[in-house]
């Protein structure tokens, strides 16, 4: 079986990545704590990488089965075509390079994929895209995107000016702004600096909403625990509370869910693993029973019931159905997406999902 190769790591060993430097600035212990332990499972993350793989490899819209994903993408590209004709450049474009910044002894300590790189003589362009929901600070203040500008010029000499670009298809909207050679020389020594200090083991621990959202450490960081402690022992009366005050505790809600769910997955994999943990146990939640459709169906239409009656109680996903209708009429998914919608207009539902609160 292959071995998964750590693009984030040089010559075996992990490194900085330029999307988390402003974390690690935060926290210096961050860096190495997460390292011993898994990363979390969540399916934003997954559907990020997705989408992201999507505008990589330039997938068609009408090939994506999603049509929440489909949107996405198709927001993401007209920004990026509006975007690239406001930065004027002609040059050779790039999708998801991964750029090293080298030290003295021209190690590699830190390194960033970019989702689109632009190179045109003295100018380029970067644009990262940012999917789905969450709170990114505007191109001009964005420290991934100074990160990332500086990893061009060090590794394209000739570049003196660094358009860049946030784009947030889930909002609508986009940010840019221009970074110039000499500010990010300056960068560039904060980050070897940095690179240093997150490499000790008793890097200070410092806690917060920002670098712990996502740190593997989480559950096991006592400082962590320590400020979740304090954020949540304060009395609210959520009836008069502000707005401003409310925005700060929404801040670290998402926080409190993380820490919550990585602590109740820690417990379990303990318990069955046979390790007490006093006052708790495993217990049983009951079965769920189902049925293979297509042998119950023989079955039952044996027995006389119609075949309305028993679709009644069958649910048709619209990604399963157009991969049957490709593969039974020999269509692309794209054309059998047509072909389904078409020939099923009568019969087919739209439900707007519930809203949920995001940052604006």
């Amino acid at each position: 079986m292959a071995i998964a190769v750590n693009e984030r790591a040089w010559d075996g060993v992990p490194k900085m990545s330029g999307s988390s430097v402003f974390e690690n600035m935060l926290c210096k212990a961050r860096f190495k704590a997460s390292q011993k332990f898994k990363d979390y499972d969540t399916s934003d993350a997954t559907q990020g990488t997705l989408l992201h793989g999507y505008m990589e490899n330039g997938t068609p819209v009408d090939e994506i089965l999603d049509s929440s994903h489909a949107f996405l993408i198709s927001e993401c590209r007209r920004m990026e075509d509006q975007v690239t004709k406001e930065f004027g450049l002609h040059g050779d474009v790039t999708r998801e390079p991964r750029l090293w910044l080298m030290n003295e002894k021209d190690e590699g300590i830190l390194s960033g994929q970019i989702d689109y790189l632009e190179i045109d003589g003295e100018d380029a362009s970067i644009l990262d895209y940012k999917m789905l929901y969450g709170h990114y600070e505007e191109a001009p203040k964005n420290k991934q995107l100074q990160v990332y500008a500086t990893l061009v010029f060090e590794n394209y000499p000739d570049v003196q000016r660094v358009f860049v670009a946030l784009l947030q298809p889930a909002l609508g909207k986009w940010t840019k702004a221009v970074m110039h050679r000499d500010l990010s020389m300056i960068l560039k020594e904060k980050l070897l600096k940095l690179a240093e200090e997150v490499e000790q083991e008793d890097a200070e621990m410092t806690a917060g909403h920002l670098q712990c959202k996502y740190c593997k450490a989480l559950a096991h960081c006592p400082a962590a625990f320590e400020y979740l402690k304090n954020e949540t022992i304060e009395k609210i009366d959520m009836e008069n509370i502000s707005n401003e005050e409310l925005a700060e505790k929404m801040a670290i809600v998402g926080l409190i869910e993380r820490f919550g769910k990585s602590v109740k997955s820690t417990a379990k994999n303990r318990l069955e693993s046979g390790i007490n943990i006093p006052g708790y146990k495993l217990r049983n939640t009951g079965s769920v029973t189902s049925f293979d459709a297509v042998g119950a169906s023989e079955i039952l239409f044996s027995a006389n019931l119609p075949v309305a009656k028993f679709l009644q109680a069958t649910k048709i996903s619209e990604p399963d159905l157009i991969q049957i209708w490709a593969d039974h009429t020999d269509q692309s998914k794209a054309d059998a997406k047509k072909d389904l919608r078409t020939r099923l207009e009568q019969v087919m539902f739209r439900k707007e999902k519930a809203k949920s609160v995001s940052n604006a």
